[in-house]
């Protein structure tokens, strides 16, 4: 697969939801060329526990980090919603 493939592919795990994408997401931002997207698909997942990965970035910039932040606490908040 190409890049913008691969890119894809890590945005739509994340928006799977599924907790066992957080690995595969996790390696993603280890890699220049999918480290947005990863970003984006972990944002997606909305698993907080990825903020501290998500900050030893090196190409993101902190209004995406504050982006991804916000993506992670209205996720959290849908979930909270939903069980009430």
């Amino acid at each position: 697969p190409n890049t913008k493939s691969r890119q894809a592919a890590l945005t739509l795990l994340g928006a799977t939801r599924d907790p066992a994408c957080y690995a595969v997401l996790l390696k993603g931002l280890k890699n220049k060329q999918f480290e947005l997207a990863a970003m984006d698909g972990l944002g997606l997942l909305g698993n907080p526990a990825a903020m501290p990965a998500a900050n030893t970035t090196t190409s993101t910039s902190i209004a995406l980090r504050t982006d991804l932040f916000i993506s992670f606490s209205y996720q959290s908040s849908i979930s909270i919603a939903d069980t009430a």
